[in-house]
């Protein structure tokens, strides 16, 4: 997915079997980079649901835009 904070892309996953789930990004989708400042809900699971604060909603409303 685009990364909504800075150029280049996410790629969002979970550790089989672990309840953990990581990141990582790339500016080139080559090279990619494990983040490890990042943190999920304690309720996270695959395809979960999370609750947005409204600053978070316009964040991304602003960076992908609904298309007609």
């Amino acid at each position: 997915m685009p990364d909504p904070t800075s150029p280049g892309w996410l790629l969002i996953y979970d550790y089989c079997m672990t309840d953990r789930f990581g990141v990582s990004s790339s500016r080139d989708l080559k090279t990619w980079k494990i983040e490890e400042a990042i943190s999920f809900p304690d309720a996270a699971r695959h395809g979960c649901v999370t609750r947005l604060s409204a600053s978070e909603a316009e964040k991304l409303k602003e960076k992908f835009p609904a298309k007609p």
